[in-house]
């Protein structure tokens, strides 16, 4: 099995406060995702 983790998607920052926009953002989440398990991610 292979988990993809899709952090941001085609959403505006008023879908979720928590979404990540910026690159220090989407890469902060990216090391979460990975250390959680990830093998792929979707950016």
């Amino acid at each position: 099995m292979i988990v993809q983790a899709c952090i941001n998607g085609a959403r505006p920052r008023d879908f979720h406060p928590k979404l990540p926009l910026t690159a220090e953002a989407m890469a902060s989440d990216a090391a979460a995702c990975v250390a959680a398990g990830a093998a792929e991610l979707h950016i």
